[in-house]
């Protein structure tokens, strides 16, 4: 079966996922998320559910579909310390490849909030931390002890063999630049491919974690309550550094924008009070996100600085990724794109060096 908006309600009630009472107690809506799987909210005032459905010839980068991701979620509700850090599972169909979940109401992503709401990014950095390590801790520590139908094949990020990415599609314009400038500068690319030996296996992480996949939560007097992370798709074993890296380059992200803001208005280094502003809080906000993370993991001192390292050039990986893909349907680079690909360059070139600039520690 596959679903549309005008069948969405019906297979909810076939399923019993939703009474005829419940129905005509409130007032519903459904709304169509969809892109390249099936997504629809269907959602009252008071509570709501997000269904899935994955189309495989659609998703590129979903390694393991929606059963992996209900897995996850069944995990963390048997531990109960993740209510709250990720949407709780409600049913999944294995034919029609169809996951419900219980929507996440007076939310939204934290990608929208910095960039729609003057608000304290370092609140939300600190909750970052604390939420991701105590995920990446209790679901390593879950499957360690105790017993479980979940099977783990850990794969590394595409991005550690660059040319292995154009195969077998079709390639915008954009994408096809975003390549040669990786061939040009060989020193790019083989930082890119260097990643691939320093690639650990340390526990169980979510594989693409964003800002747009972290939702910011809201109490009823609309004041922050927590985060929630959503799209656990890729759900594996893997290096937590890659899941650190996912968060530190959507932070980046934020201040290329300010930049390329900048670049219109005048030179590209005659920083503006806009600019300096946005740089400072982001450096704040990544050694919020970090101590909170160091702390909620318990992480030998020891190994902090090596994670350090690896989470520094993961970052430049991401930013390469992250560009490479909003580069789909599009005919030239972007100058964020080019940005954000010169910042990936600074960070392999000089990890040390231009961590500290980027990051503030």
């Amino acid at each position: 079966m596959i679903l549309t908006r005008h069948n969405v309600l019906r297979f909810l009630l076939s399923n019993n996922c939703i009474t005829l009472r419940e129905l005509l107690d409130e007032s519903w809506e459904v709304v169509d998320h969809s892109s390249k799987n099936n997504n629809f909210s269907f959602i009252s005032s008071s509570r709501g559910f997000f269904i899935k459905q994955y189309i495989p010839e659609g998703e590129r980068f979903s390694y393991f579909g929606l059963k992996r991701e209900y897995q996850c979620y069944l995990l963390a509700e048997d531990l109960g310390a993740l209510n709250e850090a990720m949407p709780k599972a409600v049913c999944y169909f294995d034919d029609d490849n169809i996951l419900i979940t219980e929507y996440v109401t007076t939310s939204m992503s934290i990608f929208s909030y910095f960039r729609e709401v003057d608000g304290d990014m370092q609140e939300i950095a600190s909750l970052l931390g604390e939420e991701l390590s105590k995920c990446h801790f209790l679901l390593s520590q879950s499957i360690k002890f105790s017993d479980n139908d979940v099977q783990f094949s850990s794969q590394k990020p595409s991005i550690f063999s660059p040319k292995k990415m154009s195969e077998g599609r079709e390639l915008s314009l954009a994408q096809k630049q975003c390549i040669g400038i990786l061939e040009k500068h060989r020193n790019l690319m083989d930082g890119l491919i260097s990643l691939d030996a320093e690639w650990k296996v340390n526990g169980l992480i979510h594989n693409d974690m964003k800002l747009e996949n972290c939702l910011v939560r809201f109490n009823t007097s609309k004041h922050i309550s927590g985060v929630t992370f959503l799209d656990w798709e890729g759900f594996n074993t893997g290096d937590i550094a890659w899941d650190l890296a996912g968060i530190i380059e959507g932070y980046l992200t934020l201040l290329s924008s300010a930049m390329q803001r900048q670049a219109k208005k005048t030179h590209l280094f005659d920083h503006s009070k806009e600019l300096s502003e946005i740089s400072g809080q982001v450096r704040a906000s990544l050694r919020v996100f970090w101590a909170s993370y160091i702390e909620g993991s318990k992480i030998d001192a020891a190994y902090v600085k090596v994670l350090l390292k690896r989470v520094a050039k993961y970052s430049a990986a991401r930013l390469i990724q992250s560009t490479y893909n909003k580069l789909e349907n599009r005919n030239e680079l972007s100058l964020d794109a080019l940005l954000q690909i010169q910042l990936a360059h600074n960070l392999l070139a000089e990890p040390e060096l231009n961590r500290q600039k980027l990051f503030g520690f």
